[in-house]
């Protein structure tokens, strides 16, 4: 049985993901492996605050008031043959309350800053109410 067990584990591939390291295939990659990677070194500086959005707000009007636009983080969403598709999440708050975000939209990665005006408040229309938590939904 340990013959078996020796062959056996001699005809397996070389690599830490089972590949054959000669020929460029690895194999997946370890998780502990990729966490190290991630880890920020010793002594590295630290972020100070919060990574935020450095392009400026789209401004707009609907109904005489006049709204701000802009992008709250980006991602991906499905599977398949052709990939995942980007997003860009795209807040909307009053220009009076820059900061107290009433509306939230999904456009394709890339449109945002193409979007006219008139767009804008077609997409602001659409868009979902953002709700606090322990408030319901109108």
């Amino acid at each position: 049985m340990t013959r078996e067990r020796d062959a056996d584990r001699d005809a397996r591939p070389e690599g830490p993901g089972g590949g054959d390291p000669d020929r460029g295939d690895v194999g997946p990659v370890p998780v502990r492996d990729l966490m190290k990677q991630m880890t920020p070194e010793p002594g590295a500086p630290a972020a100070e605050e919060e990574p935020r959005w450095d392009r400026p707000d789209r401004a707009f009007e609907v109904g005489g008031e006049e709204w701000l636009a802009r992008s709250a983080g980006a991602g991906a969403y499905g599977t398949g043959r052709r990939g995942a598709a980007r997003l860009l999440a795209v807040h909307f708050c009053r220009a009076s309350e820059p900061d107290a975000p009433v509306r939230e939209a999904l456009v394709p990665a890339g449109v945002f800053p193409h979007l006219r005006p008139e767009e804008l408040s077609a997409l602001f229309e659409r868009a979902t109410p953002i709700v606090a938590r322990g408030e319901s939904r109108p």
